[in-house]
């Protein structure tokens, strides 16, 4: 760019320079190529060398539209989503709708009374103490040990290492 304009007048070319290529490297390069370009930037259109703020204002001119259009979409997709979310709301069922469905207890424990929640909590614990006393016989096998002992071989190490 620097190389059609008739010799410059900034003070220092080296400053100058290091400005304008500080400034260009903002944006995008086809934004840089538009205002560089003799045929489309400020060569056809400045008769002189140009300031750092007229090629800031040059790329700007290109980018500006863009960013709006950006923004435009952005903000119509944010309507979009919040009418879609509108519309799962409206068909979301009602409070009154799901205690319909449920039941008063929404079907956590579809109608249980204490006396079968007390039946339930004495077979929980029926399942677990056979499921205990079958891990202890079998690691009693294992370790060839009687389990009439009522020690898990795993107990009696570790008895035997805290002592």
């Amino acid at each position: 760019m620097f190389g059609c304009f008739r010799r410059g007048e900034a003070n220092d070319p080296e400053i100058y320079a290091t400005a304008i290529a500080a400034l260009l490297a903002d944006y995008p390069a086809d934004v840089i190529e538009h205002v560089t370009d003799p045929r489309t930037g400020l060569v056809s259109r400045c008769d002189y060398l140009p300031t750092p703020k007229e090629v800031r204002d040059a790329c700007e001119a290109i980018l500006g539209p863009r960013r709006r259009a950006e923004e435009r979409q952005r903000q119509l997709e944010m309507q979009l989503g919040a009418r879609r979310e509108d519309r799962d709301r409206a068909e979301r069922l009602t409070y009154d709708d799901l205690k319909a469905r449920h039941g008063d207890n929404w079907g956590l424990s579809s109608g249980t009374t204490d006396q079968e929640r007390a039946a339930a909590a004495a077979r929980r614990r029926e399942i677990l103490e056979e499921a205990n006393r079958r891990t202890f016989e079998a690691e009693c096998k294992a370790a060839d040990v009687d389990p009439a002992g009522g020690i898990s071989p795993t107990l009696r190490k570790l008895l035997a290492a805290a002592t």
